[in-house]
């Protein structure tokens, strides 16, 4: 929840919960880049909605599961 004045922006390196660094950008209030890097070699869950592209070093995949370490 951002507020309206900031339709576009991004942040980078915010650690999360998890030893988790999370960047992200957006666009006319919608999110168009996350990149989340798992700092401990964790598994990282996240729920999707909608039309959504996953892509793990470098390919895109269909099942939306990145291997562990990358």
């Amino acid at each position: 929840a951002l507020p309206a004045a900031w339709s576009t922006g991004n942040f980078e390196g915010v650690c999360a919960r998890g030893a988790f660094e999370l960047s992200f950008k957006w666009e006319n209030n919608k999110l168009t880049h996350a990149s989340i890097l798992s700092k401990a070699g964790e598994i990282c869950k996240i729920n999707l909605a909608g039309k959504v592209k996953v892509i793990c070093n470098g390919k895109q995949l269909k099942r939306r599961l990145c291997p562990v370490g990358y």
